[in-house]
């Protein structure tokens, strides 16, 4: 009785074996990841990683029209020919993506490689309702099925599961004997039907075999921010840049103001913005500094700090007056940091200025 008891925990052991059997042993391997063409718009905002057979990249779309291709190179150093299922491409929605050997086979042959290229393109406009934070973002995954010439999984993974069935079926057969004849040993018929009850997924884990592909892709529409222009600083004696009082009194109306347009990505902030623009003009003409802090509030020292205060287009109204005069009332205007985001020339216009020491 004892030596049934120590046979049946050896095979209750034994079979626990498939589970440390990997897919992933076939011999197929990613070897690299390569940009083949980008449009101008495209920002690469995480570059092509492989983890195993997983590829991870991200990807910041601006306009319509944006479009990414990378070409990822798989080699098969396995005596086998190997089919790789492709996912069908996804052609809806506001980003698509394809998948395309550049053979046109899908078939990986013994002892070669073979390259996907995988096209990743804006195609239909995101609507502003759609942007969280100024940004509309997806993640895509894709996963890539590796299958024998014969169309079924890895045969060295076939094999694995042959093994396994007839595993289950002595179990199964032990464990009726044993709980017939055995009454002391249906704690071990309990432990071999459970697992039997495993047994499936066992095969499940053992015929997966899949490359992976994660896209994480942002879209930030291009729109324009409005800066109030002004051709001189204000000369009057003991004048300060963000007393704009003299400067406001030569624009005029609003209506009528002197301003200029700049193109910004949604959601980025002015830092953003000076880093991608280091020629950035401001109200003055002068390009603001990253390495200035921003002036937070009208009694804070001014000396060698960017300057930026947003007016809606209602404070714009108040600030001009038909007789070109500036309204003498609390000043309106809101200070922007560099933090802050953007906003739309709809919404109002920004005074911009770098107020360096010894220079106003």
């Amino acid at each position: 009785m004892k030596k049934i008891k120590m046979f049946l925990l050896f095979i209750a052991t034994f079979f626990f074996v498939p589970f440390m059997v990997r897919a992933e042993d076939a011999n197929v391997t990613i070897n690299k990841v390569s940009l083949e063409s980008k449009t101008d718009g495209v920002e690469i905002t995480a570059e092509p990683q492989i983890n195993g057979l997983e590829i991870n990249f991200g990807l910041e779309f601006s306009e319509v029209g944006d479009k990414v291709v990378y070409k990822a190179d798989f080699i098969n150093k396995d005596n086998e020919d190997y089919e790789l299922k492709l996912p069908d491409s996804k052609a809806d929605g506001y980003v698509t993506y394809t998948y395309q050997f550049s053979d046109n086979s899908n078939i990986l042959k013994a002892n070669s490689n073979k390259s996907l290229v995988i096209t990743v393109e804006y195609k239909t406009e995101v609507p502003d309702s759609a942007l969280q934070g100024g940004k509309y973002t997806e993640n895509n995954q894709v996963k890539i099925t590796l299958l024998n010439d014969n169309g079924t999984v890895n045969p060295k993974t076939g094999q694995s599961v042959l093994f396994v069935f007839v595993i289950g079926l002595l179990l199964i057969g032990t464990a009726i004997v044993v709980f017939r004849n055995h009454k002391s040993s249906k704690t071990f018929a309990l432990l071999l039907a459970m697992g039997v009850m495993f047994l499936p997924l066992s095969i499940y884990a053992l015929k997966q075999l899949s490359i992976t592909v994660n896209t994480k892709v942002e879209i930030a529409k291009i729109k324009n921010f409005c800066v109030l222009n002004y051709a001189v600083q204000p000369n009057e004696p003991g004048a300060q840049a963000v007393d704009r009082a003299a400067i406001l009194k030569m624009v005029g109306s609003a209506g009528n103001a002197n301003t200029i347009s700049y193109s910004y990505k949604t959601g980025e902030t002015f830092l953003d913005y000076i880093e991608r623009n280091s020629q950035f003009v401001s109200s003055t003409g002068d390009s603001l500094d990253s390495t200035f802090d921003f002036v937070s509030n009208r009694e804070e020292d001014v000396c060698n700090h960017n300057i930026i205060i947003f007016y809606t287009n209602e404070e714009l109204d108040t600030m001009f007056s038909s007789s070109n005069t500036v309204n003498n009332g609390s000043e309106p205007g809101t200070f922007q940091g560099g933090s802050d985001l953007i906003l739309d020339e709809s919404q109002g216009c920004y005074y911009i200025n770098k107020y360096v020491c010894g220079q106003h």
